[in-house]
């Protein structure tokens, strides 16, 4: 055992020759350790709450409509963090969304987003992305915490077990019943409200054709008035086809055609029997 002790002092007391090649090894492989523990302590710190809501977009709009909701609060003390939505748990999905995350941080610098007017006009398209992700990846964030297998349906309110018993037969996704859980809902008819806006804008062009759709309510006379204090006879509803016979500058002479029922000669309808129709 002696000798064997000797033997490893002498080794050990040896002058060590490393060559360029171990240097170079030596070294990448502690940059490597250091970046790699870098990496994922970045990774971590940037996947926090604080992190998130350091930009004022984010503190000023989605955290204090998230502070609201009982994923922030409740009687369980279970906290949801941004990262528990927002970001996925491990591997390349990961590393994707922190990848994706620059467009956020070159939309806070550049002020795309930097007003609650701008926030809310962005609103439907930037949840629309969030929620196209979810049911991508089948609401992968949801299911980190919920389950159907762990639910207990007999302590749920009735119509709840029964949409969720549903879910799970048919295959449904959190985010499909779910929409605005964490954050307001936004318009969704801001779309077609600017659709509408574009079309009306651009009715002054028809005017000339025989055919036309009325674009607001508008009043109906049963002949030209002669001054303003003239009672319309009735009004057309928004998307009434007319078919114009003649015009007289702004004023134009029409046919409507439709249904009337009886007993109720003053309404005029598209389609026989449909102002019988409500409620549906």
């Amino acid at each position: 055992m002696k000798k064997l002790l000797a033997a490893i002092g002498r080794f050990m007391k040896r002058p060590v020759a490393i060559g360029g090649a171990g240097v170079f090894t030596i070294v990448g492989i502690a940059i490597g350790v250091v970046g790699y523990i870098g990496f994922h302590t970045a990774l971590k710190m940037s996947t926090s709450t604080e992190f998130c809501i350091s930009c004022h977009t984010m503190r000023d709009n989605n955290f204090e409509e998230d502070k609201t909701t009982i994923h922030y609060k409740n009687p369980v003390g279970v906290r949801a963090e941004c990262s528990d939505c927002h970001v996925p748990k491990a591997g390349w999905p990961l590393y994707k969304a922190k990848i994706m995350v620059a467009r956020d941080v070159w939309g806070e610098l550049t002020g795309s987003i930097d007003t609650r007017e701008k926030f809310e006009s962005e609103r439907l398209r930037l949840a629309k992305i969030v929620w196209a992700e979810m049911e991508a990846n089948d609401s992968a964030q949801c299911r980190s915490c919920h389950s159907f297998e762990s639910m207990d349906f007999e302590h749920q309110k009735p119509n709840a077990a029964k949409m969720m018993k549903k879910a799970m037969t048919e295959g449904d996704t959190c985010i499909d019943c779910h929409k605005g859980i964490a954050h307001h809902l936004p318009d969704m008819s801001s779309g077609y409200k600017s659709m509408f806006k574009d079309i009306v804008a651009k009715a002054p062009d028809n005017r000339g054709a025989d055919t036309l759709y009325a674009m607001n309510t508008t009043e109906l006379y049963d002949k030209k008035p002669a001054d303003d204090s003239a009672r319309a006879a009735g009004n057309i509803l928004p998307l009434t086809k007319v078919h114009v016979e003649e015009r007289d500058g702004d004023w134009m002479k029409v046919t409507i055609k439709g249904w009337m029922q009886e007993g109720m000669e003053r309404v005029l309808v598209k389609e026989m029997g449909a102002a019988c129709s409500w409620p549906p």
